[in-house]
């Protein structure tokens, strides 16, 4: 029976949680997955980061036991892996019965008939050397700027969570330039695997729009702009913060 406080969903997309990475947000995760149930939840890649482990606490096990608890209760979860977790690939696809499965690339069915194809992403890197290039050396950097520009605001009453990083992607021409060449390499390969749109994550950048009669949606991310993409029970598709 679904518990009264919390928001049913028929499918949930998250995306780059990097669990285990410094700069995550397992508590902020946490208190989202608490407050949800699912028939399914897509992790659509870097759900662990095995390149920077070196923040698991607490909250990163609570994370992992509270998904746990939901597929107990019945939530189906699709696993699949990133350019941090990229080692599991070596042994995909992966089946745990019928309540995990962990492969590359996954076409999801809307309630509406819609074939989306959900891929991490990674493997678009190709088209900007920046996307790359960022993600190993500054980014990290910013991303520890950004607990400590968090930590100011809290001092000055200002609650909000802001990213520093993703503000400065937002004003980057050269990253917005990346960006879209993203969107346009992951848009034309689902449309090669005859979909009506693709759900990715990757570049930590949540967005849902069309482009070229195709749906594109980044779920976005769990260090910086902490979204979702969901469907609701009605179908209706949305990103939520």
């Amino acid at each position: 029976m679904p518990h009264k406080l919390r928001k049913h969903y028929r499918t949930v997309f998250i995306s780059d949680l990097h669990l285990g990475f410094r700069g995550a947000k397992p508590q902020n995760l946490l208190s989202f997955l608490k407050s949800i149930e699912c028939d399914t939840l897509f992790i659509v890649g870097d759900g662990f980061d095995l390149w920077a482990m070196n923040g698991w606490n607490l909250d990163c096990t609570g994370v992992v036991r509270r998904i746990l608890k939901m597929m107990k209760h019945g939530t189906k979860v699709i696993y699949l892996p990133g350019n941090h977790d990229e080692s599991i690939r070596h042994y995909l696809p992966l089946a745990f019965g019928e309540e995990l499965i962990v492969v590359d690339e996954y076409v999801y069915t809307t309630l509406c008939g819609l074939n989306l194809l959900v891929i991490h992403g990674d493997i678009f890197d190709f088209v900007s050397k920046w996307l790359s290039h960022v993600g190993a050396h500054i980014y990290d950097f910013l991303i520890f700027c950004n607990h400590w520009v968090h930590k100011s605001r809290m001092l000055f009453g200002m609650k909000t969570y802001w990213s520093l990083s993703a503000y400065l992607k937002r004003k980057t021409k050269k990253a917005l330039s990346a960006i879209r060449n993203f969107e346009d390499a992951v848009v034309r390969y689902a449309e090669k695997k005859n979909c009506a749109g693709v759900v990715c994550g990757h570049i930590h950048t949540a967005t849902m729009t069309h482009r070229d009669g195709m749906l594109y949606v980044n779920c976005g991310d769990w260090v910086e702009s902490l979204t979702a993409f969901v469907e609701h029970d009605d179908g209706k598709l949305e990103i939520i913060h």
